[in-house]
């Protein structure tokens, strides 16, 4: 008997012929029916009517595709289907907050990420992570980066300056090095910083030149270096301006009830008497040098009270022990204009003058050194909280 059959669909147009036994088929007949059956399986996942479900792995492809194709709901819809079958499906997570990001939900984009981020534990350090993890992690950081950048190019800076400079700065908290963020913030603070000054508002001004010195920049732009001009200048000329007023309302009074302090005008007239050892000869060069030490240790205070004033610092602050004793007669002595010494035994008189101008400035040296040495303090602080951390783990691990 000849048997014919046909396969038929848009894509196979197959005629089989073959003969067939009354009692029972062939070995060609099997194969042949065989590879029939591979055929219309094919056909029929080929064709849009076959009903087929795909593979979650396909549906992530497709989500893939459409995201490249910039087709938001359709990426959307293949993510959603993803997940509905593999809830845990990193990729497809982490994909889901590109869908948001693209369609300027940055909101919840950021919640999104920073929720798969918290998750899988990608705070730690590189060190304690997988390999996978790490890669993983390196994805998420490039997904929160690009977020921040859209997410800020988004804000008008000028109607909305805080919340473009804290979107930004999240952007730099998982890189530091990416110049599009940093410049983002350069622009920024450069023209907030030339408009503050043209409003007469020199503090804030600094305070925003003063920001792009701890940012990057790329070769050739010396803003940094500028900012870094404008903001010392700016704060020096700030200070003076203030440190006058403090001069004038409270340094001021406090002088005239100072031995051997006066105020004539612009100029602080100093007469300071020290008492010292009776014992030490005004004729001899080693007793002369020790009591003039002595007393210019005693100044030294009395100066340092007028410099802490002006500064608005606390008048107790314990200049010597925060500055040290070698610095703060660099501050201080350095902007004395010194005359000649009366040293009769038992006695040692400084006459001196120092133009008010001098003293806000040693007040300024005065207020920097205090924020240096703070700086110095809060970082040792922290070094030894990390090492005493440190050592519990050790003690601990034993």
């Amino acid at each position: 008997m000849n048997v014919i059959l046909r396969a038929e669909s848009p894509e196979a147009n197959l005629e089989i012929q073959t003969d067939v036994g009354t009692n029972m088929m062939t070995r060609d007949w099997m194969r042949t029916c065989r590879w029939l059956g591979v055929v219309l399986c094919l056909s029929g996942a080929l064709a849009v009517s076959s009903g087929c479900d795909k593979s979650p792995r396909q549906k992530l492809v497709q989500a893939k595709v459409a995201l490249q194709n910039e087709d938001l709901d359709k990426a959307k819809t293949n993510l959603e289907e993803v997940l509905s079958v593999q809830k845990d499906n990193l990729e497809a997570k982490r994909l889901m907050g590109e869908v948001y990001r693209l369609k300027e939900q940055y909101k919840r984009a950021e919640e999104h990420i920073e929720n798969i981020w918290n998750n899988q534990g990608l705070d730690a350090d590189n060190a304690e992570l997988s390999a996978r993890q790490r890669s993983f992690k390196d994805s998420l950081t490039t997904q929160f980066v690009d977020l921040y950048k859209d997410w800020g190019n988004s804000i008008n800076a000028e109607e909305n300056p805080k919340k473009f400079e804290q979107t930004v700065q999240r952007g730099l908290e998982y890189d530091d090095r990416d110049m599009d963020l940093n410049g983002m913030l350069v622009d920024f603070y450069w023209e907030r910083g030339k408009r503050l000054v043209e409003e007469g508002n020199k503090k804030e001004a600094a305070q925003a030149f003063d920001k792009i010195s701890q940012l990057r920049t790329p070769r050739g732009d010396d803003r940094r270096k500028k900012a870094k001009k404008k903001a010392r200048d700016l704060q020096l000329e700030f200070f003076k301006e203030e440190g006058r007023k403090r001069f004038d309302k409270d340094t001021k009074p406090m002088i005239s009830d100072m031995d051997g302090f006066e105020v004539d005008g612009d100029t602080i007239v100093i007469e300071f008497e020290q008492n010292v050892d009776r014992r030490l000869n005004p004729n001899k060069k080693k007793h002369k040098a020790k009591a003039k030490q002595l007393a210019y240790l005693a100044l030294l205070k009395q100066l340092s009270q007028v410099g802490l004033t002006i500064a608005g610092l606390p008048k107790d602050a314990e200049v010597t022990t925060i500055v040290g004793t070698s610095q703060l007669k660099q501050i201080l002595l350095g902007k004395l204009d010194i005359g000649d010494p009366d040293f009769r035994r038992g006695e040692y008189t400084i006459n001196a003058e120092l133009p008010v101008g001098n003293a806000i400035g040693i007040a300024y040296d005065l207020k920097n050194a205090f924020e240096e040495a703070q700086k110095s303090k809060d970082k040792n602080k922290e070094q030894n909280s990390g090492d005493a951390g440190n050592t519990k783990e050790d003690a601990g691990g034993n």
